[in-house]
């Protein structure tokens, strides 16, 4: 053998060996997990549309026409909004109202701007479209990989990170981490704020907090382990990103009234368009009952962590003192997650029960613990999940009722 193949074979078994380590590696792990759980979705939605088309074309839709192969079939319901708000912005006036106000601005900021660079090679609403499907499922790894981190320093353990990434990855409302939605965006800002709340990097933390609030009008509801965090520490450093990640949601109303003169804009434009939802199980009895039943099973496996939640009495305590009494790791994320569960169960829309449940960790955290104590228990779970997640998939690429 000459010395340069000898060169060449020594070069590609180093890079056999570091492709191997790699995907034997924590991180590695995580990518498989995650990149599993998208073959899935794109597998499903491809065969959706395929077996059962699409339905009727809705009023003043613009994505109805997209002609985008994959891109497509992630373009939907909200991501005409999104779009309409990236190349035009927010309509000003009150005479009507435009709808697009209930949107935040962040995502359709960044898509917008990433856009334009496919601008004369697509149209417009094409252009922002692949920028936002191409953003969010790289941004789903990384938030998969946050995901994992911020596992690991609440549980103390990996194997349990591990797990819980696996229903991370296939929760129903993983869906939208493909979809031109800003669910990757919001979560990958949201991680990477708690990562660095645990690390007692306030200030850090305080700035993604502030960006994931300028994502999602939810946002506002992460000053939870942020207000843990302060009575915990009861220091001025730590009341100060409570007052910042807080800011977003004042920021875009204030923002609404100079354009509209109503206020507070975001919840006005919500209420006209689609009222007050009223509780959640007495929405279930006024819609088709197969829509009834998916929604019903995916209200029952977010309250799988609440019930565990009740019957640990040490981390109720924890959780409803605030994290003054024997305070844990995770006593500030069950605290979160009860807030959001109250407001999916009181003023959430059924159809969102999946997407208005992901950031709720303790979800896939308490499932990992109980794959780790019944693992077939766990097994069972998570094929209900994924189940689910795919009939979520076809419902939302054939575009019916599930946003």
């Amino acid at each position: 053998m000459n010395e340069r193949k000898w060169e060449d074979f020594v070069l590609m078994n180093f890079i056999n060996k570091m492709v191997r380590q790699w995907f034997f590696s924590e991180f590695g792990k995580v990518f498989l997990i995650g990149l599993a759980s998208r073959v899935l979705v794109f597998i499903a939605a491809i065969v959706g549309i395929s077996v059962f088309g699409i339905t009727e074309a809705y009023p003043k839709e613009i994505l109805w026409d997209l002609e985008l192969p994959l891109v497509n079939l992630f373009s939907r319901w909200d991501t005409g909004h999104y779009a309409h708000i990236a190349i035009w912005g927010y309509a000003p006036g009150s005479n009507p109202l435009a709808v697009q106000w209930a949107w935040f601005p962040l995502f359709p900021i960044i898509i917008g701007a990433i856009g334009r660079l496919f601008f004369g090679i697509l149209p417009q609403i094409e252009a922002v479209c692949l920028a936002g499907f191409l953003l969010n499922n790289i941004l789903f790894f990384i938030c998969l990989i946050l995901f994992y981190k911020l596992s690991e320093m609440i549980l103390g353990n990996k194997k349990l990170a591990l797990l819980s990434s696996v229903f991370f990855s296939f929760w129903s409302g993983s869906l939208f981490y493909s979809c031109v939605y800003s669910e990757s965006l919001f979560m990958t800002l949201m991680l990477g704020a708690f990562i660095f709340l645990e690390k007692g990097k306030e200030v850090k933390s305080a700035l993604l907090g502030f960006f994931a609030g300028l994502t999602k009008s939810s946002g506002l509801l992460i000053l939870v382990p942020f207000l843990y965090n302060f009575i915990k520490k009861r220091t001025r450093r730590s009341f100060y990103p409570i007052v910042f990640v807080s800011l977003p949601y004042l920021l875009f109303n204030l923002f609404g009234i100079i354009y509209t003169g109503v206020f507070p804009v975001r919840d006005i434009v919500f209420r006209q368009n689609w009222g007050s939802p009223s509780f959640f199980l007495f929405q279930l009895f006024e819609i088709d009952s197969t829509y009834a039943i998916l929604f019903y099973n995916e209200l029952c496996l977010v309250l799988v962590p609440f019930v565990y939640m009740f019957l640990s009495t040490e981390l109720l305590v924890s959780v409803f003192s605030l994290g003054v009494k024997r305070e844990r790791k995770d006593a500030k994320y069950f605290g979160f997650g009860f807030v959001q569960l109250i407001l999916l169960l009181f003023s959430s829309i059924v159809a969102n029960v999946h997407r208005y449940a992901i950031p709720i960790l303790p979800l896939y955290w308490v499932f990992a613990k109980i794959w780790d104590k019944r693992p077939k228990l766990g097994v069972l779970s998570l094929v209900f999940m994924a189940i689910l997640l795919s009939i979520g998939t076809i419902l939302f690429s054939t575009w019916n009722w599930y946003w």
